[in-house]
Order: structure tokens, then C-alpha cells, then sequence
């Protein structure tokens, strides 16, 4: 379901599914297992480690090879839809809400809030921003990548 690339590997994700796949070169793939069947909707590389968070749930994953997988939990149950890195941060967001969190090791978890309830479909970092898109409507949002805790 989302594909991402680090650390010289590209690590995909699968939804509905604990499954997760792993390639070198993008042409062979081999299989590994996610810590529980869930709907696995984004995956990210970054600061050595992959992240994945699930549609549907409070559960997220991370993993400093791509192979092996540990579960974590994100701070409520949401429609967990993207998922980046950036500035020393990993932030998701979540569809048909105004719920997002962010985390500084991809496994510990702080809530936070987008400024309105939208179908949040896709966040990236770049250029001190992280910036979210909402699907279906002409919404953006951004925050300083540097955030007040920096």
C-alpha cells in the first residue's frame, strides 16, 4: 500500500495485512512480517529507522532494518493516512479529522492537532515546514518543522 526508501533498502507495506516486503534493488523483494494485521497505510525512512502507521487504529510500527518490526502505539485510534520524516521528527496524520502526532523516535508519540477537521491525506517535510494536504477539498496546513520544542 506505501513504499518508502532508506538506509539503501526500499521497505513497502501492505493493508489489511501484517505483511511488509524489503529490496535492495527494487526488482527482487523479499517478505517480512509487521507486528500485527492492520491497516497499513503509510510507511517513511528516517534518523536510521522505518515507520509505518495503520488506517483505522492506534498502531504503528518501526524498524532499523526494514526486516524486523516492533510495535508502538500512536496516542488514539484515527484514521492514520501519512506518514514523514523530517528535522529530527517523524509526524503523521490522520483522514477526517484534525488529529496529527509527531515523535522524535518513531516509537514514543505525542498528539497534536491540524487547524480544522479535513480528509488529511499527505504530509511531507521540506524547507522548514512540514506541510499537510487535505483530499477532496483546497485545504493545506503547515507547521514549523522546528516546532516550539526546538
Amino acid at each position: 500500500y506505501s513504499v518508502t526508501y532508506g538506509d539503501g533498502k526500499f521497505v513497502a507495506v501492505a493493508y489489511n495485512s501484517n505483511k511488509a516486503v524489503y529490496s535492495t534493488d527494487g526488482i527482487s523483494w523479499t517478505a517480512a512480517n509487521l507486528p500485527s494485521i492492520e491497516k497499513w497505510y503509510s510507511v517513511t525512512y528516517g534518523d536510521g529507522k522505518f515507520v509505518a502507521v495503520a488506517y483505522n487504529s492506534n498502531k504503528a510500527a518501526y524498524s532499523t532494518d526494514g526486516i524486523n518490526w516492533t510495535a508502538a502505539n500512536l496516542p488514539t485510534t484515527a484514521y492514520w493516512s501519512s506518514v514523514t520524516y523530517g528535522d529530527g521528527k517523524f509526524v503523521a496524520v490522520a483522514y477526517n479529522s484534525n488529529k496529527a502526532a509527531y515523535s522524535t523516535d518513531g516509537i514514543n508519540w505525542t498528539a497534536a492537532n491540524l487547524p480544522t477537521s479535513a480528509y488529511w491525506h499527505s504530509v511531507t517535510c521540506g524547507n522548514g515546514k512540514f506541510v499537510a494536504v487535505a483530499r477532496g477539498t483546497n485545504k493545506m496546513a503547515y507547521s514549523s518543522a522546528k516546532g516550539p520544542d526546538k
